[in-house]
């Protein structure tokens, strides 16, 4: 404040007229507007990353390598794991080999085509395959990295539809077991 001051006065000052008036001003009107923008942003940011971070939903993003850039709590939760231990590493690090090979051919089909999939995964949690429901979509700007024509990352947000399909196959096997 106090340096800010002098450095105003000692620039009113040295100019002379009421164009010097009419720059300042614009000076700080601007330096006014650009922390108020950088303020909105921080906002805006928090307020994403706690929906990401609060959501019952498995969510991550991979950039194109395969490398995860993103997972959120519930991700982490599920495999039990840091975000360090899972950031900038792939599928091939996390999962079985068969496993990994799944989830990288539907992340390639998604930056390929640059359109969203909706695919089921089996992925081994705790020693039981769980089914996932798994929506993947093409991401064009990271933050980091960003190309207006070929997607640079996969987000996705994964369901556990487990219990759907063992109900699912408990009904066709009494469906099937029914008289006539």
């Amino acid at each position: 404040g106090e340096a800010i001051s002098k450095g105003v006065t000692d620039y009113l000052q040295k100019e002379t007229g009421t164009e010097q008036y009419s720059i300042l001003a614009n000076r700080i009107a601007n330096a006014v507007e650009k922390r108020r923008a950088q303020q909105e942003i921080k906002t805006v940011k928090r307020r994403f990353d706690s929906v990401l971070e609060n959501t019952t939903m498995p969510m991550f993003m991979k950039n194109d390598r395969g490398e995860y850039l993103f997972v959120n709590r519930e991700y982490r939760d599920l495999f039990g794991l840091r975000e360090t231990e899972v950031v900038g590493r792939t599928d091939t690090d996390l999962l079985p080999p068969e496993v990994a090979d799944e989830a990288q051919t539907n992340d390639a089909a998604v930056i390929e085509r640059g359109e969203s999939v909706e695919v089921e995964e089996r992925i081994p949690i705790g020693g039981e395959e769980r089914v996932f429901l798994v929506t993947k979509v093409p991401i064009y700007d990271t933050g980091t990295r960003s190309d207006p024509d070929d997607p640079v990352a996969v987000f996705g947000v994964a369901t556990d539809i487990t219990d759907q399909k063992r109900q699912t196959r408990r009904l066709e096997t009494l469906i099937s077991n029914l008289p006539g």
